[in-house]
């Protein structure tokens, strides 16, 4: 009844053979983690994180182990410089990342995992088990993600610290009504798949699942 994984500490895709690991078992991400800390420090770009496995940017599969923070790096920041976090809200961020894709097992450090933030996105996760992954290009940017989960789950970034009110877009949801699930609140999905009134508050991420 456990699950096992293992630890290489490396920034880089290249240090090891995927295929030795996942031959044995499921192992940290750590290219990932330190992808994730480059996306969202000053001057960093989050479309990186779009598919990061094509551009050797993360592990490839769902053997990989995604992770923001461990007990290596909370104890011994100044040793782990690259994975750690300015803030706490790209930290949130960062973990809000890895439970909105498909790939990758997300691991939750102990000192977040009873944060509402936290909570909100183990439940999408574990919602959207198994479902495909749509990235919404015209939502994508420097400081802004946004994808889709099969048609009826979606989830964006807002790094900045304004409102975000992207631009009404066919998004290929469902029409129906829709849950936030850290806030609550309701929007409604129209036939052409544009999200009434939609808006990402600053410096969070939105989960959205079709109730």
């Amino acid at each position: 009844g456990l699950f096992l994984f293992g630890e290489f500490a490396s920034g880089g895709r290249d240090d090891f053979s995927e295929d030795d690991y996942r031959s044995v078992m499921d192992a940290y991400d750590f290219t990932l983690a330190a992808t994730m800390r480059q996306a969202s420090g000053w001057g960093g770009d989050l479309r990186h994180l779009i598919n990061p496995a094509t551009s050797r940017r993360a592990l490839s599969g769902t053997a990989a182990v995604t992770f923001v923070k461990g007990h290596d790096i909370d104890q011994e920041p100044k040793n782990w410089t690259p994975y750690v976090y300015d803030n706490e809200a790209d930290e949130l961020l960062a973990y809000a990342y890895i439970f909105g894709r498909r790939e990758g097992t997300p691991y939750v450090y102990v000192d977040k995992y009873d944060h509402p933030a936290i909570q909100a996105g183990l439940v999408f996760n574990n919602l959207s088990l198994g479902k495909t992954e749509t990235w919404l290009f015209p939502w994508c940017n420097q400081v802004q993600l946004a994808w889709r989960r099969g048609k009826s789950m979606l989830v964006a970034l807002n790094k900045s610290a304004h409102d975000w009110i992207p631009e009404m877009i066919p998004t290929g949801l469902m029409p129906g009504v829709f849950r936030e699930l850290l806030t609550g609140q309701q929007y409604t999905v129209s036939a052409n798949g544009e999200i009434q009134g939609y808006r990402v508050r600053p410096r969070q991420a939105s989960y959205l699942v079709r109730e």
